[in-house]
């Protein structure tokens, strides 16, 4: 597996954790996306040491938790990797932060949908 950090991962690879969502939490506040299809991030911040995404589905009582959430997403790539003595095809990932909270959004619309969460 590749991964291809960017800005903010190159930048924050050798901080400690609390730094990292401090830091991802400043960069995720500034990203555009805010709802989709009748889902909304309703807080994106810093809870105690940890970065914490809310997000609310229409239709839904019960808000979503995402706790210190990745940044890459999978970049549509994959590499041949050795596990166990075998090969196998793995996913890349690259840095993303809009396409991390439109991944949130994704998941929150595939529980609701699979009515996995009420």
């Amino acid at each position: 597996m590749k991964k291809k950090l960017g800005l903010v991962g190159n930048y924050i690879k050798d901080k400690d954790d609390k730094y990292k969502a401090k830091y991802k939490a400043e960069k995720l506040s500034k990203c555009k996306t805010r709802d989709f299809d009748g889902i909304v991030i309703e807080e994106l911040g810093m809870r105690g040491n940890d970065l914490m995404v809310v997000i609310k589905g229409q239709g839904s009582n019960n808000p979503f938790y995402f706790i210190n959430p990745p940044i890459l997403i999978k970049d549509g790539t994959k590499s041949e990797v050795e596990n166990n003595g075998k090969m196998m095809m793995v996913d890349n990932y690259k840095e993303d932060l809009e396409g991390s909270l439109k991944e949130m959004i994704k998941e929150v619309l595939r529980t609701i949908k699979n009515n996995k969460w009420q």
